[in-house]
C-alpha cells in the first residue's frame, strides 16, 4: 500500500513548476488588482468574508471533530492490529481499511449492488425526480449525425430534452457523455448555451453536457439495460444532475446570471442537494431493480448504504478540510510572501504536510505532492472551501423542503422557484432565507449537524 501511495504522489518537474508559477502570477494579478492575495480576490465576491474567516471556520472544523475522529481511528487501529502489522496508522492504510471495516459492518458488496444500477435504471431515476419534483418530462431523443463529438463511437452519447409535461414545450437540452476516454477528465457538468428570457418572454434553450469517467467493458456501444454503474457512481451522477437542473431551471434576464454561475461557495448546493437522493429509499424503489430478475433493491440495503456513507463520516470530512486550508494557504498572504517578489522555488510541499498533520494525526509522505495534480486548484482556487458550504447548505435544504416527502411535487416546485429559477441573479444569502428562513453559515456548526442527521 506504501509503495503504491508513494508512486502516486510522484510528481513531474513540469507539474512543479506549473504549481509555482501559478501561485506566483495569481498573486501578482491580485495585488495589481488591489487585493492582499488571490485568496481575498477569489473570495470577494462570494459569501464568506474573507479567507480568515475561512480559516477559522476550517479550524473549528478540526476541534469539533476530533472526538469522532479519535474513534474512527482507533476502529482502523484496531483492524490493522488484527492483521499483524502494529498500531500505527498511515494516511496509505486510510482508504483500505475504511473500505474493509464498511463491508464487514455494512455486508455490502459493490459488484451486487451494481446489478440493481444499470444506467437505464439510473437514466429512469433522473426522469422520475424531473416528473415527480417539477412537472417535467426527461424523454431521450434522437441525436443528429453532426451533433456528436464522439464520431463513429456516437452511442456512448445520450441526448435527453427536459420539456414541459405531456409533450409540451422544449425547455432544455442535455447530455450524456458517461465512459471514460484516454483523453477525458473527471466528472464535470458543461454549460453549452445559457438561457435567458427575452423581454418579450422568449426562452434561450439551455444546453448542458453531463461528463463523467465511468467505465465500460465494450467500447464501441452501450447497452441500457446490461451496462451496470457501481452505486457511488450512481450519487455522482445525481451530483451533476443537481448542477443540470440548475443550468436547464434557471429563467433570468441575462445569460451571464443563468444556472451555476454565481460565487461558487453557493453553486455547489443543487448538486449536493439532489447527491442526497441517492440515499432514499423512497425514491431509490421506484427504478434500482435487478438487470435480471427486476427485483426492487430493499430497504434494508438502502439503510445500509446510508450506515456506510457516514462510518468515517469525520475523515472524510477532514480530507475535504485539508485540501480548502491548503487552497486559502496557497492562494493567500502566508506563500505569497514567502515568493517574495521573485520566481524562486516555494516549499509547497512543506505547507502541505503542515497543514495535514495538523489535520489528521496519521504518518504522512516526507514531501507531499498531490497537489501538484489537483484539478480544482485550477478553476477553484481560492475557493475549494466551496464543496463544504455545498454540503452545508444541500443539508440544510434537505431537511426543510425533502426529508419529510422527497418525492412531493409541492416540495419541488418550492425548490426550484425558490433556489434554481434564480439563477445568479439573487443574492444566495437571500435566496437561501427565502428557502430556510434562518440558513446555517458556518462550516463549523454544520460539520456536526449533517453527521447527526446522515
Amino acid at each position: 500500500r506504501k509503495e503504491v501511495y508513494l508512486a502516486s504522489e510522484r510528481a513531474s518537474p513540469e507539474n512543479i513548476q506549473i504549481l509555482e508559477d501559478l501561485i506566483v502570477a495569481r498573486h501578482k494579478s491580485a495585488q495589481v488588482a488591489g487585493f492582499e492575495s488571490f485568496a481575498h480576490q477569489a473570495i470577494s465576491t462570494m459569501m464568506a468574508s474573507s479567507p480568515e474567516s475561512v480559516i477559522d471556520q476550517l479550524d473549528r472544523v478540526v476541534e469539533m471533530l476530533k472526538p469522532q475522529t479519535e474513534k474512527e481511528l482507533e476502529m482502523i487501529k484496531a483492524e490493522k492490529y488484527a492483521d499483524g502489522f502494529g498500531h500505527d496508522v498511515a494516511i496509505w492504510d486510510l482508504h483500505f481499511y475504511m473500505g474493509r471495516i464498511k463491508a464487514k459492518t455494512c455486508g455490502l458488496n459493490a459488484s451486487t449492488l451494481s446489478q440493481y444500477f444499470s444506467l437505464g435504471n439510473c437514466i429512469k431515476g433522473l426522469q422520475i425526480l424531473a416528473d415527480n419534483l417539477f412537472g417535467c418530462s426527461l424523454v431521450l431523443t434522437t441525436m443528429g449525425r453532426k451533433e456528436s463529438w464522439l464520431g463513429t463511437t456516437r452511442s456512448l452519447l445520450q441526448k435527453m430534452e427536459l420539456r414541459e409535461k405531456d409533450g409540451g414545450a422544449l425547455i432544455g437540452v442535455m447530455y450524456l457523455d458517461l465512459f471514460q476516454r484516454p483523453t477525458k477528465g473527471g466528472a464535470a457538468t458543461y454549460s453549452i448555451q445559457c438561457s435567458k428570457v427575452s423581454m418579450q418572454g422568449d426562452l434561450t434553450i439551455p444546453t448542458v453536457v453531463i461528463a463523467c469517467p465511468f467505465s465500460l467493458s465494450t467500447a464501441a456501444s452501450c447497452d441500457l439495460k446490461t451496462t451496470l454503474i457501481f452505486h457511488h457512481q450512481f450519487e455522482t451522477l445525481l451530483h451533476e444532475f443537481g448542477h443540470a437542473l440548475h443550468h436547464m431551471l434557471s429563467r433570468t434576464r441575462f445569460q451571464a446570471l443563468s444556472g451555476f454561475r454565481g460565487p461558487l461557495d453557493f453553486v455547489e448546493t443543487p448538486s449536493h442537494v439532489i447527491e442526497k437522493f441517492a440515499y432514499d429509499h423512497r425514491y431509490l424503489k421506484l427504478f434500482a431493480k435487478h438487470y435480471r430478475t427486476g427485483e426492487t433493491i430493499s430497504s434494508d440495503t438502502v439503510s445500509k448504504l446510508r450506515k456506510s456513507k457516514r462510518l468515517f463520516h469525520a475523515i472524510d470530512t477532514l480530507n475535504s478540510v485539508y485540501r480548502a486550508k491548503v487552497d486559502q494557504l496557497l492562494c493567500g498572504p502566508p506563500s505569497a510572501r514567502s515568493l517574495g517578489h521573485s520566481q524562486a522555488s516555494i516549499d509547497h510541499s512543506s505547507i502541505v504536510r503542515s497543514v495535514m498533520e495538523e489535520i489528521l494525526p496519521v504518518e504522512l509522505p516526507e514531501q507531499p505532492l498531490w497537489q501538484t495534480r489537483f484539478e480544482h486548484f485550477t478553476h477553484y482556487a481560492g475557493s475549494y472551501y466551496s464543496y463544504l458550504y455545498g454540503t452545508m447548505f444541500a443539508e440544510q435544504v434537505w431537511q426543510s423542503v425533502f426529508e419529510d416527502d422527497p418525492l412531493s411535487s409541492e416540495a419541488g416546485e418550492r425548490y426550484r422557484r425558490t433556489v434554481l429559477e434564480p439563477g445568479a441573479s439573487k443574492d444566495p444569502k437571500a435566496l437561501l432565507e427565502d428557502v430556510l428562513g434562518s440558513p446555517e453559515l458556518d462550516i463549523s456548526r454544520a460539520a456536526v449537524v449533517s453527521s447527526d442527521h446522515q
